[in-house]
Parts: structure tokens; C-alpha cells; sequence
């Protein structure tokens, strides 16, 4: 795969690479216990990393996008609406083809006709959220993990697989169900990531909006009515 710019998250060999990423990530566990501060502290873990090494957030994708900004926002707006569909559509018909469980949004539930909730989950869905987990998972570690795996084809769809894995996972609060299609959530943004030549943007547009979407739907009482 060609590089549409000459770095990428690290210095050094590949074992200082991993424990880099490790270093970086490993903030985010937090968002188990104190939702959503675990994300801002691996951002600012993962900044501190990179301003040692001599590195900016150039790296882990936050540049003007390669493709413009027009084919940015269309490649946004068409991954949301992926991510929409495989939401409500896709992963309910695999659901019922294999047993697999369903997605645990009881915790979101009390979204429903409550304004104040739905602007504050509006607010960290394109913030925290949106702007957060893009960098973390899509700019830092899937880079990351590619540059220690040698930047091959293999390398990279490797790379997208793993951090996807840990993107579903840290989804664990809405069961095994939603770490499943968090994780295949998590493809379709490494993804665009790739398309956009290593910029976040679209991927974070994708996020924004698909999370929007959903919450839209949990705030109407519509999600009732859907697979």
C-alpha cells in the first residue's frame, strides 16, 4: 500500500512501537469505570507520546483530508448510512441466520423523550466520542499496529482486524451482541480511514452521524419497531 505521508505513530524499532501503543491505548480502560473520561485520557496520552518522539497529530490522521473536504463528507455521510443499515438490517438477518446475541441498549434507554440526555449524548457523540475514538483507534493504533507489522497489504488488513477487535471490545457495557457489531462498525471506519489516504475525517463524520442516527431513533421510540 503506498504512504500518502512519510509517518507514521513511532519511533524506533517495532517492540518500542508496541509498547507505545500499549502506553497509548491503555487509558481508555478507564471508560469502563468513569465514562467517557477514558477516551480524552488516551488522547492525551497518545499526544504525549507523540510530542516525545518529535511526532504531531499529523500522523494519526487529524490533516486537511488528501481527498478534499467534498469527498471527505460523501464518503462520511455514505459510511454512516453503512453503518445505519448494517446496524438495523445487516447484523439482525446474521443474528438470526446464526444465534448470535442481540446488542444490550438498555443503558441508552433512558434517552427516550428526554431532551437534556439526548443533547448530552449528542454532544459526546461528536466530541469524546466521535473525534476520540477516530484518532485513538483508526489514527494511532491501526497505524500503529501496521507500522510494527512491516506496512504490507497483509500488514494493514491485519492492522484494521485487530483494532476493530479492540474497538468492539471496549463496547463490552452493551453485551456480547454490540461488541460484535461495534467491531464490524469498526471495519467500516478503518476502512474509510484507508479510502481518505490516512486522514480521520470521513471516518469521524461516518461516526458522528451514525451515532446520531441511532440516538435519534432511541429518543423517538422508533429503535422498538426496528430489527
Amino acid at each position: 500500500m503506498q504512504e500518502s505521508r512519510p509517518e507514521l505513530p513511532g519511533r524506533g524499532s517495532r517492540v518500542a512501537g508496541a509498547i507505545a501503543l500499549l502506553v497509548g491505548c491503555a487509558p481508555i480502560l478507564l471508560d469502563q469505570v468513569v465514562p467517557p473520561w477514558g477516551i480524552p485520557a488516551a488522547v492525551l496520552a497518545i499526544w504525549l507520546i507523540l510530542k516525545k518522539q518529535g511526532q504531531s497529530l499529523a500522523v494519526v490522521g487529524v490533516v486537511k483530508p488528501p481527498n478534499g473536504w467534498s469527498s471527505t463528507l460523501l464518503m462520511g455521510v455514505g459510511g454512516a448510512l453503512l453503518i445505519v443499515a448494517l446496524g438495523e438490517f445487516g447484523y439482525p438477518l446474521l443474528r438470526e441466520l446464526t444465534g448470535l446475541p442481540e446488542q444490550d441498549i438498555s443503558s441508552y434507554e433512558g434517552i427516550e423523550g428526554n431532551n437534556s440526555l439526548l443533547a448530552i449524548y449528542l454532544t459526546v457523540s461528536w466530541t469524546t466520542a466521535g473525534f476520540g475514538e477516530e484518532l485513538i483507534f483508526r489514527g494511532f493504533l491501526l497505524a500503529g499496529l501496521a507500522r510494527c507489522l512491516g506496512m504490507s497489504r497483509a500488514a494493514w488488513v491485519a492492522a484494521v482486524i485487530v483494532s476493530s477487535i479492540l474497538f468492539g471490545l471496549i463496547h463490552i457495557r452493551t453485551g456480547i451482541g454490540g461488541v460484535l457489531e461495534t467491531g464490524m462498525i469498526g471495519a467500516v471506519l478503518g476502512g474509510l480511514y484507508l479510502l481518505s489516504r490516512r486522514s480521520i475525517w470521513a471516518a469521524y463524520i461516518a461516526h458522528g452521524l451514525a451515532n446520531t442516527v441511532v440516538f435519534l431513533f432511541i429518543y423517538s421510540g422508533l429503535y422498538k419497531s426496528l430489527p
